[in-house]
């Protein structure tokens, strides 16, 4: 028998290949468990990647292009475009025309020194919209420290730019210096300003401690002083104080200054601001201010001056006292808006504008009294300030005068003036009534004297007869002076501006005066210059009217020699020249003086040969003002006397026509009674039965058949009872002032009764505005009291033609 053999090697070797298998397939199993758990761990990163609202980009930095190989979904929510459409392309494809050449600039620096960076540059989207992206740029390393990937974070800032530029643009349209700080100085922002002000760049200062930066630089005390307010500004301690900063080499200016801290939402300082503005100019005002308030402070009146913006910088003590301004208020916390009331704000303000343009405007005011709150009325005179160097304003000037006073003065002047306007239509009225109840009664006594010289035959009774009519006359003459005069001074003298003929007004007073010239037995020169046009626009019966008395008066103080009228024109100065000279009395220097004041003569005695009421001369020279010339005279007591009247005159073509409306004077030849006949039947409306029996007589003795009538009621049924029988009236000659019912609203009646006939106003009013007014009550004419027989039958026969 054969004892048993030991394990054989193939057996050995075959349960080693087992155990091998069995630990390969635990190796297996551990690694499929190991490669799905990562790539659950994968899944849930790139889940996670995705749910990442930045966008996430990672490049082949082996690959020379630098291709894409991965994108998030960030990155395709921010930029538009797909993964499959972002792989294998170059990061630069989300460049554009906007994107700054040097932030891509430092991206590439960044590559080459395989150094993270961050860098935000304008991108583009998939549809052409630009954003800005923040953009982390990551290197990856393997592990030979080759560069094999670089990842890129973006995140879209495009709001926080845009708010950072918007920021940027209020800083720079800032007029004052401004800027940003980290909490530790650093100058991290300064606007333009402040970089202009001093000839700098931004790259010049940002970056660099706020204390060493140009501006502050030359002082070592100055930047010690700086640091301290930073340091206290950080610990959330605001600073102010003046100091000198630099701007030029050798240039320095002195500015407001202040840093203060800026927190964000919970409370913590983020940075610090910095501001302030250039006081220099205002230090020199104040200085300025001080000399000139030392000189305005002596002054009785309101004196204030006030910067550009209308900041005080000065009131004096009279000022203080006119307001209310207290003491102990500092002019320099007032502007002077706070002088006026709300709504008289704009006025002031347009004002202040105008001095700024036009240098100076002054305006009545009112002011506002700063206790009181009383309205004071002032005259404001506002004047600019300019600096004498530059010629720029720096300041207001005020000059201000309490003017109440001065306005309660002008209340009681125009007062004056109402009851002084009152009373010259007192007199006015009186001047009227006057002219009424002196002009009907001398119609009475003239017409039925000129009645009586009719039946009258012995000399003697003539002459008596005469007398009574001169003097009438003469009476008659003083109530048109006292009535011209009255009408002189209160304006109402119509000036009529008529072609006339300067040669024919010389001869018509030469023939009108002849008559009175001789019976003195004096000798009535007239004479033409030959350079005296033949035609002139003027007023001719004006100047007849001055011409006639400078006339009769040398006539009445001449009793031997000669009296001369002549005229002369001076072509160059278009001066026309009538003189009136005399070898009468003349006149004594002390007398020349009074001689044009009315109701003054130089004879004023009880005793004296001559009368008059001293109006003529008075009345004279008005007239040459009015027609806008001059009477003057020359003088030598017992030689005689030369008066002259100048009147600037253009001269009128020889085609015009020479006015034929002037009245005639006693010198016009004109038909006497026999020569104008009527044949029309009149009725005469008058309450005074002498002056209806006067005008019957008139018109009667020319051929009309007269109606009479006493009221003005009684002479609308008259015209109508008329009208309806076959003897119609064919002129009404009425008077005005009648009781009951007046001349004009008789007038006014028998227009609205249908009568279309002519109506002439009788009347003894002699005012422009009352003849006026009869013509605006329907009046066709008017005839003046007293009646001059040929004047009236002229006009009532101009009008039934």
């Amino acid at each position: 028998m054969v004892a048993s053999q030991g394990p054989k090697p193939q057996d050995d070797e075959l349960e080693r290949l087992r155990a091998e298998l069995k630990r390969t397939q635990q190796r297996l199993l551990q690694t499929r468990r190991d490669m799905e758990q990562r790539e659950v761990e994968l899944r849930l990163r790139e889940r996670a990647v995705n749910s990442i609202q930045s966008g996430i980009v990672i490049c082949d930095a082996i690959n020379p292009l630098q291709p894409i190989i991965y994108v998030n979904h960030g990155f395709e929510q921010m930029t538009g475009y797909t993964a499959a459409e972002a792989v294998g392309k170059n990061c630069r494809f989300l460049q554009g025309e906007s994107t700054d050449p040097a932030a891509v600039q430092r991206i590439r620096q960044a590559l080459q020194d395989r150094q993270d960076c961050v860098v935000t540059l304008q991108n583009y989207r998939r549809d052409g919209t630009s954003f800005w992206n923040e953009l982390r740029l990551a290197m990856v390393e393997d592990e030979q420290r080759n560069i094999t990937h670089f990842v890129g974070i973006l995140h879209d800032v495009t709001e926080q730019v845009q708010s950072e530029r918007f920021l940027r643009r209020v800083l720079n349209s800032l007029f004052a210096f401004a800027g940003v700080c980290t909490p530790d100085g650093i100058l991290v922002e300064a606007n333009r300003t402040a970089l202009e002000a001093a000839g700098l760049e931004a790259e010049d200062v940002l970056g660099q401690p706020f204390a060493d930066t140009y501006w502050w630089a030359y002082d070592p005390e100055v930047q010690e002083s700086l640091r301290a307010a930073i340091r206290r500004a950080a610990n959330g301690q605001p600073s102010r104080y003046d100091v000198k900063i630099r701007i030029a080499e050798n240039q320095l200016i002195t500015i407001d200054f202040q840093i203060v801290p800026m927190r964000d939402d919970h409370g913590a300082i983020t940075h610090l601001i910095p501001s302030a503005i250039d006081i220099t100019q205002r230090l020199r005002d104040q200085e300025r201010v001080t000399v000139l308030g030392a000189m305005a402070e002596q002054s009785n009146d309101f004196i204030s001056i006030f910067d550009l913006s209308g900041q005080g910088l000065f009131l004096n003590a009279a000022g203080r006292e006119l307001v209310g301004f207290d003491q102990a208020t500092l002019i320099e916390d007032t502007n002077v808006r706070q002088f006026f009331f709300e709504k008289d704000l704009p006025k002031a303000v347009n004002l202040i504008r105008r001095v700024l343009e036009e240098g100076q405007a002054s305006q009545e005011m009112r002011f506002r009294h700063f206790k009181t709150g009383e309205p004071i009325d002032v005259l404001w005179d506002v004047f600019r300030i300019d600096d004498p160097t530059s010629g720029e304003p720096f300041a207001m000037g005020t000059i201000t005068q309490d003017i109440r006073q001065q306005k309660a003065d002008k209340q009681r002047l125009i007062e004056a003036r109402k009851k002084a306007d009152a009373a010259n239509r007192s007199k006015t009225e009186f001047l009227a009534n006057m002219s009424h109840e002196i002009r009907t009664p001398m119609t009475a006594i003239l017409g039925y004297a000129d009645l009586l010289g009719e039946q009258l035959e012995r000399p003697e009774d003539q002459h008596l007869l005469e007398t009574i009519q001169d003097n009438g006359k003469h009476l008659l003459q003083i109530i048109n002076d006292i009535l011209d005069l009255s009408k002189i001074e209160s304006g109402k003298l119509a000036i009529a501006q008529r072609p006339c003929s300067p040669a024919a007004l010389v001869q018509e007073i030469g023939k009108l005066m002849q008559v009175r010239a001789a019976d003195k037995r004096l000798q009535l020169l007239t004479a033409v210059g030959q350079n005296v046009p033949e035609v002139i626009q003027t007023d001719p019966l004006r100047i007849k009217q001055i011409l006639i008395n400078l006339v009769g008066n040398a006539i009445k103080f001449t009793d031997a020699g000669e009296v001369r009228l002549q005229v002369e024109y001076d072509p160059q100065s278009l001066e026309l020249c009538f003189a009136v000279s005399d070898t009468g009395i003349g006149i004594d220097a002390a007398s020349q003086r009074l001689l044009f004041e009315p109701f003054t003569q130089v004879d004023g005695s009880d005793t004296r040969s001559s009368g008059g009421t001293g109006l003529g001369l008075a009345i004279s020279r008005r007239l040459a003002e009015r027609l806008g010339g001059e009477l003057s005279m020359e003088s030598q007591l017992g030689v005689g006397s030369t008066f002259t009247l100048r009147l600037t005159v253009p001269e009128v073509e020889e085609s015009a026509t020479v006015a034929d409306d002037v009245p005639p004077s006693a010198a016009t030849t004109a038909p006497d009674d026999t020569e104008i006949q009527l044949d029309c039947r009149v009725l005469v409306v008058d309450d005074r039965q002498e002056i209806r029996f006067l005008a019957e007589r008139i018109l009667t003795s020319a051929g009309a058949e007269v109606v009479i009538a006493e009221t003005a009621e009684q002479t609308l049924a008259v015209v109508e009872q008329a009208a309806e029988s076959a003897q119609p009236i064919e002129v009404v000659l009425t008077d005005i002032q009648m009781p009951r019912m007046d001349g004009y609203e008789l007038a006014r009646r028998l227009r609205q009764q249908g009568f279309t006939r002519p109506i002439i106003a009788l009347t003894a009013h002699a005012l422009q505005a009352d003849l006026d007014r009869c013509l605006a009550a329907g009046c066709d004419a008017y005839a003046s009291k007293p009646l001059d027989r040929q004047q009236l039958l002229r006009l009532i026969a101009q009008h039934t033609r």
